[in-house]
């Protein structure tokens, strides 16, 4: 239990490197999702079997957003509504979700 907290904190702070505020923290957050998690994957919303098809910030810059996708409609949701399937990527969600 002690190593997979050790494991989310080295990813928060590999996500936030170099970010010196909060603003920048969710954009340096959505980035390195971004380039980490390989997209499109599968994922749940609840116990809806979803695509994650990729992440964005909310207007304000507040919030990490995940984009999935239900047969053809696309919609975004707050990132820590997710949960990722592939227990490869699920982890850098998880830190995220963590540091929040």
């Amino acid at each position: 239990m002690r190593t997979l907290k050790k494991e989310l904190e080295k990813i928060a702070e590999d996500a936030i490197t170099d970010c010196y505020d909060e603003y920048e923290q969710i954009a340096g957050w959505c980035a390195y999702l971004q380039s980490i998690i390989e997209l499109p994957c599968k994922c749940l919303v609840g116990q809806k079997e979803v695509i994650l098809t990729d992440f964005d910030v909310n207007n304000r810059g507040s919030c990490v957003l995940a984009v999935i996708r239900i047969g053809d409609n696309e919609f975004k949701v707050a990132a820590e509504t997710v949960t990722i399937s592939d227990k490869m990527y699920s982890k850098y969600l998880e830190a995220y979700k963590e540091w929040l």
